[in-house]
């Protein structure tokens, strides 16, 4: 549904491109006061930054390149890069079980594959079916997930050995891979992503910890709501972080020949490389992640190809009617080249 509508944008606006400004508005005009949007597009060397805060009914300019925002689901790229680089020093294997570093876990989780579960292709859930009902509103649906409790979970879905070949995205799956990080190196996700990727990057305040300075998350009617606590599940969607550094990030992933990069990016699966899930459209592929809380949604696309990418972070709730548009957006800007700055859009 959401390929349909974004070909029927591109239809009707084939002829005259418009300012990001004009493109937020038209497909985003029914969303909360004090929305906010920080977008980033990259094109082989350059960036454009556009900081965007509805307010008082329409969508005015904000200076929010360094604000914080809950990524969701994009910090399972950050998950994936910290295996993508143990992979390329030879300290795991992608064909390595997962109880090879869980010895606890029971065999149906044990035999899983580091990289089926990487992949989304080990079979697993999107969440563990002891974990209830969610997401609702003003919900912290992860909080009493410990790892103790991670551990002891035994899927009672019959039929991961069956679909281990099959794309099921498993938030749950992120968890466990999370969980074998920390078992492995006796270090928590936090210090782990820190030491590995955050640090020698200079991504200064990213982090899983919860910022004191950050752009609220908002319910679907936009009242204020509580973060997420992802405790067991942080590394299936607990980072913080701005536009700016998400787009260091970014930038290494459009420009670096490191064999990790390129073992991310790179097609494990039919439909997906460590992290990133394989899109295409016509004769037109890229690389998407997006991410989704009560409070945030969040959209990263990239074509090694064409040397473009484009990263939406927004407060807009995961639970709003709209929150699809914030990756419709990022498709349509991706595929509608060029990006059409703002008059006054901050370049870098």
């Amino acid at each position: 549904m959401r390929f349909f509508t974004l070909t029927v944008a591109l239809l009707l606006t084939a002829c005259s491109s418009v300012s990001p400004t004009k493109q937020v508005a038209r497909q985003l005009h029914q969303v909360p006061e004090h929305t906010e949007l920080s977008i980033l597009w990259l094109s082989d060397s350059t960036s454009q930054r556009i900081g965007l805060r509805y307010q008082q009914g329409q969508w005015q300019r904000q200076h929010n390149q360094h604000a914080l925002f809950g990524t969701g689901s994009m910090t399972k790229l950050f998950t994936a890069h910290w295996f993508a680089l143990r992979f390329v020093d030879g300290s795991l294997e992608p064909e390595q079980p997962l109880g090879s570093l869980l010895p606890e876990l029971c065999p149906a989780l044990a035999q899983l594959e580091l990289g089926a579960l990487l992949t989304h292709s080990a079979g697993l859930p999107f969440l563990p079916d002891d974990i209830g009902d969610m997401p609702l509103i003003d919900s912290n649906p992860f909080a009493d997930y410990d790892a103790l409790r991670l551990q002891q979970h035994c899927p009672a879905d019959s039929a991961i050995q069956q679909r281990q070949s099959r794309y099921r995205y498993s938030n749950l799956g992120y968890a466990y891979l999370a969980l074998a990080m920390q078992a492995m190196t006796g270090l928590d996700y936090e210090a782990l992503l820190q030491a590995a990727i955050l640090q020698p990057m200079g991504l200064q305040d990213s982090s899983t910890e919860q910022p004191t300075e950050r752009v609220a998350g908002q319910n679907p009617d936009g009242s204020i709501t509580p973060d997420w606590d992802f405790a067991a599940f942080t590394g299936s969607g607990g980072l913080y972080s701005s536009s700016h550094e998400l787009g260091i990030w970014l930038a290494q992933q459009l420009t670096t020949d490191h064999p990790a990069i390129r073992n991310m990016q790179h097609a494990h699966h039919p439909t997906a490389g460590l992290g990133w899930q394989k899109r295409r459209a016509g004769s037109r592929r890229w690389l998407e992640q997006t991410g989704a809380t009560g409070g945030y949604t969040a959209a990263m696309l990239l074509d090694p190809d064409q040397q473009q990418a484009i990263l939406i972070l927004s407060n807009l709730s995961g639970l709003h009617p709209s929150a699809a548009a914030i990756a419709e957006l990022a498709e349509y800007w991706l595929l509608q080249h060029p990006f059409m700055p703002d008059v006054d859009a901050a370049k870098d």
